[in-house]
């Protein structure tokens, strides 16, 4: 036995995806439990009719179904309709699993009882009509008996007093002396039968006997005193048997028609009252007993004045009931069983980026290119030394004018002096004015100022010695007009150092390489996660591409670790199974098409990658579909309609393999076969089908 899987499987809907399409997901699951995860702006969620629509659906694959939806108002529509639904996976418990199987099975259970409630409605129906049918019967038969007795009776009273007067008008004494024909005993074992005569005159006859007036197994006539005369008429009040046992009604009826046997019995009657409700039954009964009294009334009848035109309503009657019975009351019921057909195929597709949509023709399909962005950041500490300065050298330095003028040097003027090949940079601090040259009888005096500057980066290198034959270049004077050295016995003091770790480029790529990485297995990872539900992945990897990068600290820069962080994006290419799907539902219904309609009992795909090469991807897949062909109903009622039942049956059976035939009955069963014949109005034909 097949084990279920209890893991649930997630279907990813797709923003235009249809209720049917998103169904078809479901029933194709592995799993008896399915987590449906709809995204913001879906079109399922366009409305609660939707979800009520897609909740019917899936009653029918008698899953377990949890809803994962973000989008507030769909949120809020599928839990008004009391559906399990959450917002994030990790929300899901096994409660929820067992209350969304708890409403399915009472769904399930409310759907079986409206069915049966239906069943039950209609049965109802149908027993009321034919109880109202009947009625109707029973109306029509006692309706028949009341005019047969009433004219039977009406004309014996009238036979009576016509006798009654003539015996009165003749000499009593005469009449007691005249004989009757010869007197006649018979006895058959310890039965005696009398004819003619006075049936005093015989010993067999002295004490109470009971004579048979009609022959027949258990025919009894009961002689309590009654006159010869009587007895001779066959007016006693008897109790007659037919040959088979039956009781005749006969209370006060002429000797003549119990002797024929032209009244209903009383076992016919109570048959006829107690048919349980078969009007077919009843009608058959009827007609059997009616026939019999028409064939011998019209056999014995003797058209006398007043007597005989009552049957003629009544034959009437019976030939258009006969009519109807033909022509209007028949129906018909067939029960068909559909047994369905397998198809199996297999073939090789194949997807490219150039194909829009799955084509039959070509046996292709789309090829798509699926992305997925991606973050993250990675620290590093660094690893290379470097002495920096702590605070800055200062010092003081004489200017000397060598012009005829006046000159004024501004703040944050660079001075450089070269010390054992290196050269050391300061600026000063104020703004200063040196004095022009002055002549005198020993010679030129150049003027001088003194000033303060600082040195241009912190760190004790710029500590110098008071370099007595340097001199500094200074920036925008040209030294034949403005030169400068370190004052007299002074040197530059005050500059520190310190070792510490600075950012390195070694740092910088060893950062990018480790997390470049580490980003692109977590794009595949999340590429598989997000697609590999709904598309076959055919590229072995993904193509990473960074859109931004950025470091903490800039190479060179003092730090003791160092942060990296990278935006990127990645790629990978795949089948959407919903295409491949689509293209075997087409090449199965294409393939199926020349059956003529057909009705798909169920189907599944299996598909697996052979190859991908050249931006070209193979995909093998396998096809299996079980389907039933349609039946065309109205075809088989005209082709059955005034056909007896062995043509019916005839034409029914070349409807084999694919369908069989149940049960077929035709309405009314009274009929004799040769009568019994399909409608002609085929809206009386019905066609019931259980598919298998």
């Amino acid at each position: 036995m097949i084990q279920k899987i209890t893991e649930p499987e997630k279907i990813f809907v797709e923003l235009d995806d249809e209720i049917t399409f998103v169904a078809e997901k479901v029933r194709n699951a592995l799993s008896e439990r399915v987590v449906l995860i709809i995204p913001d702006n879906a079109m399922l969620l366009s409305s609660l009719i939707s979800i009520k629509i897609l909740y019917k659906e899936l009653l029918v694959t008698d899953k377990a179904s949890v809803f994962i939806v973000k989008d507030e108002h769909g949120f809020s529509m599928i839990k008004k309709l009391n559906l399990e639904v959450v917002k994030n996976a990790n929300e899901i418990t096994e409660n929820m699993w067992q209350s969304a199987r708890m409403k399915i099975d009472e769904a399930l259970r409310e759907q079986s009882k409206k069915k049966s409630d239906l069943l039950e409605k209609r049965n109802l129906q149908k027993s009321e009509i034919e109880e109202k049918e009947t009625q109707r019967v029973d109306e029509i038969i006692d309706q028949a008996e009341r005019e047969v007795a009433n004219e039977i009776t009406h004309a014996k009273v009238q036979e009576e007093i016509k006798d009654k007067r003539e015996t009165q008008s003749i000499n009593y004494d005469l009449y007691k002396k005249t004989k009757r024909l010869p007197a006649r005993v018979h006895k058959i074992g310890d039965r005696v039968f009398a004819s003619g005569g006075d049936v005093s005159e015989f010993e067999e006859v002295k004490e109470n006997i009971k004579l048979d007036v009609i022959g027949g197994v258990g025919a009894v006539a009961l002689n309590n005193e009654e006159s010869e005369n009587e007895v001779g008429k066959g007016n006693l009040l008897n109790r007659n048997f037919n040959k088979h046992g039956n009781e005749f009604i006969n209370n006060g009826k002429s000797g003549e028609d119990v002797a024929t046997g032209n009244l209903l019995d009383r076992a016919t009657k109570r048959q006829i009252n107690s048919s349980n409700g078969n009007i077919f039954s009843k009608i058959g009964i009827f007609l059997k007993n009616i026939s019999g009294f028409f064939a011998s009334k019209i056999e014995n009848m003797k058209f006398k004045k007043g007597k005989g035109w009552i049957i003629i309503p009544i034959l009437l009657l019976f030939i258009v009931f006969i009519f109807l019975s033909i022509t209007v009351f028949p129906s018909a019921t067939i029960k068909l069983s559909e047994n369905s057909a397998e198809f199996n195929a297999t073939e090789n597709i194949s997807a490219n980026v150039a194909t829009t949509a799955p084509d039959l023709t070509t046996l292709t399909v789309p090829l798509e290119v699926l992305i997925v962005s991606v973050n993250g950041s990675q620290s590093l500490d660094t690893t290379t030394d470097k002495v920096v300065g702590t605070s800055k050298a200062t010092g003081t330095v004489t200017f000397y004018n060598k012009t005829d003028t006046a000159i004024s040097v501004p703040a944050n003027t660079e001075l450089t002096i070269k010390v054992s090949g290196t050269n050391y940079s300061y600026v000063t601090t104020t703004a200063v004015t040196v004095n022009k040259k002055t002549s005198s009888i020993g010679g030129e005096t150049w003027g001088s100022k003194d000033a303060t500057v600082v040195a241009n980066s912190a760190g004790e290198s710029f500590n110098i010695a008071n370099q007595q034959t340097g001199t500094f270049s200074i920036a925008g004077f040209v030294s034949t007009s403005l030169t400068a050295t370190m004052y007299p016995g002074s040197g530059f003091t005050g500059g520190a150092s310190k070792k510490t770790k600075v950012v390195s480029q070694a740092d910088v790529d060893k950062l990018k390489k480790d997390l470049t990485a580490s980003l692109k297995v977590q794009a595949k990872t999340e590429a598989t996660t997000k697609f590999a539900d709904n598309y076959v992945i055919v590229t072995p990897d993904v193509d990473f591409q960074i859109d931004s990068d950025k470091l903490s600290a800039a190479v060179g820069q003092e730090a003791t670790s160092v942060d990296y962080e990278i935006v990127a994006k990645a790629t990978v290419k795949g089948v959407s199974k919903a295409n491949i799907e689509a293209l075997a539902k087409s090449y199965t219904e294409d393939r199926l098409s020349n059956l003529g309609n057909i009705d798909i009992k169920n189907s599944s795909s299996k598909y697996t990658l052979s190859k991908f090469e050249k931006e070209v991807a193979t995909i093998n897949l396998v096809m299996n579909t079980s389907y039933y062909i349609s039946l065309d109903q109205s075809k088989i009622k005209n082709d059955l309609k005034s056909k007896t039942l062995s043509e019916a049956t005839s034409i029914l059976k070349t409807l084999e393999p694919a369908t069989s035939i149940v049960n077929v009955d035709l309405f009314p069963q009274y009929l004799p076969d040769f009568l019994r014949k399909f409608p002609s109005n085929i809206s009386k034909i019905d066609i019931f089908v259980e598919k298998k």
